[in-house]
């Protein structure tokens, strides 16, 4: 049986994760206005803002989300790569 080893860089991992989350904030500050039924009486437009918005919201979290996992990946990453280099230590 074949070992894989898997090489992580961390700081890329994070500068990547940083990145996401600018991004995701940067989105958030884009929203979509309100049409009022009022306005546009009998059309099915009035919804589709509601349902774009909550589309764009699940978008965000979802990077957000990926980002804060992304950091706690490379932290435990570095507290593993920590732990083996003072196990080899001591021994």
């Amino acid at each position: 049986m074949d070992e894989t080893s898997v090489t992580v860089e961390l700081n890329r991992l994070r500068a990547v994760a940083n990145r996401v989350e600018r991004s995701a904030n940067a989105l958030s500050r884009f929203r979509l206005p309100e049409l009022r039924q009022v306005d546009l009486p009998g059309s099915a437009l009035t919804q589709l803002p509601a349902l774009i918005a909550d589309y764009f919201d699940d978008v965000i979290d979802q990077m957000t989300d990926w980002a804060q996992k992304a950091r706690m990946t490379a932290a435990a990453f570095e507290r593993a790569e920590q732990e083996n280099a003072a196990r080899l230590d001591e021994s």
